[in-house]
């Protein structure tokens, strides 16, 4: 099981804020974290509001340790 990327393994700026986003939302949907508690919703419109989560969460944490 391969484990969840970290903050600190992207560069800092904007370039790393996205990239560790992405790797983040690619790593959820390889759990299939969605599969027992999305019933009939549409999974990507689940995938689309997770990536904007994780983008303003990566987003936070970078601003958090400026």
């Amino acid at each position: 099981m391969s484990s969840m990327p970290k903050k600190n393994s992207f560069p800092e700026g904007s370039e790393g804020k996205e990239e560790y986003a992405r790797e983040l939302a690619s790593w959820v949907e390889k759990k299939e974290v969605f599969e027992s508690d999305a019933g009939k919703a549409d999974k990507d419109t689940l995938v689309a509001t997770l990536q904007g989560h994780i983008n303003q969460m990566a987003s936070d944490v970078f601003a958090l340790n400026k």
